[in-house]
């Protein structure tokens, strides 16, 4: 993962407004356990594409492994409404 997040930080730094490097580097600070920086690059992502379900999702994972469930399920259910396929990332 740590290659990723090196790829994905190149990617910003050439192109902040880069949604999907910003929504790349949350999944790898995600799947790192580094729960506080993945919501702040999928926020980046947000804030560049507010209609992408995706990037919400994302989010909404990330603030999950937070904690922050009341603000997780929010965003939620806010990528639902924008991509209700969106289902398949929750199971449970």
């Amino acid at each position: 993962m740590g290659e990723a997040l090196h790829h994905f930080g190149q990617a910003v730094q050439l192109n902040p407004e880069a949604r999907w490097a910003w929504h790349g580097r949350g999944d790898a600070l995600q799947l790192m356990g580094e729960h506080k920086d993945a919501e702040a690059a999928y926020a980046m992502a947000v804030s560049l594409k507010p209609e992408c379900g995706l990037h919400h999702a994302g989010r909404s994972n990330a603030l999950r492994g937070l904690g922050r469930s009341d603000e997780a399920a929010e965003i939620w259910d806010q990528a639902l409404r924008l991509d209700p396929e969106l289902v398949w990332m929750r199971q449970d």
